[in-house]
């Protein structure tokens, strides 16, 4: 594994004129949702004993978005070609369909009434 560098170019651009560069700072904003994502990676990189890949992506309201990942080819477990829709399959998962199975068991729970 590579140790991380901080780095602090803000932006980079070829001179042929291709692809653009952006290097975002590493430091999170101290808000609650910098804390969140500190929190969240924290558990992913501590949960696993042999972390075999991670995709983690961020973005803003313009859809501009920054993605990092790693996976490991020789024991991902998912083919590589097949990683970009599991990836799909998984943030649906856990997104969109475990909310609506628990809007679904909320609006149909009724707690017993006390003393009927």
């Amino acid at each position: 594994m590579v140790d991380p560098v901080h780095c602090r170019i803000g932006r980079v651009r070829m001179k042929s004129g291709g692809a653009e560069v952006r290097v975002i700072d590493a430091t999170p904003p101290r808000t609650k949702f910098g804390a969140a994502l500190m929190m969240n990676a924290r558990t992913v990189a501590t949960n696993w004993h042999h972390l075999a890949g991670y995709v983690m992506v961020g973005w803003d309201r313009a859809g501009g978005y920054t993605m990092g990942w790693r996976y490991d080819p020789k024991d991902g477990g998912v083919p590589p070609a097949l990683l970009p829709s599991w990836m799909a399959e998984v943030v649906r998962r856990e997104i969109v369909t475990s909310q609506a199975v628990r809007d679904v068991i909320d609006s149909e729970y009724r707690p017993p009434s006390c003393g009927a």
